[in-house]
């Protein structure tokens, strides 16, 4: 898994990177958007970094494929946001964009 921009290349197919199921880095258009999207993101990681941390504690009960998806995913959501961040400073650089 190669995360490039706002896609994550697995497989070497590029896919895009999402906020939440059906909602993606492309499908953003205002700096509400970005609002939104960051705020779901923080609650994401901040989950994903709860689990994993917890799930490895407990070296003898976590199914070690779970823990690298679930490690993957957090680098994902974690790009994501980065992305996001992005976004955001482009649409406020540009009143016409953040006007949308």
């Amino acid at each position: 898994m190669i995360i490039k921009g706002r896609y994550v290349i697995h497989n070497g197919i590029p896919k895009p990177l999402y906020i939440t199921d059906g909602w993606s880095l492309d499908d953003i258009a205002s700096v509400e958007d970005c609002d939104r999207a960051q705020a779901l993101l923080v609650k994401a990681i901040t989950s994903l970094e709860r689990t994993t941390k917890a799930a490895e504690t407990m070296p003898d009960d976590v199914d070690r494929r779970w823990l690298h998806r679930a490690a993957m995913a957090l680098q994902c959501k974690q790009a994501a946001l980065t992305e996001v961040e992005k976004i955001r400073a482009e649409l406020v650089g540009n009143p016409a964009a953040a006007a949308v």
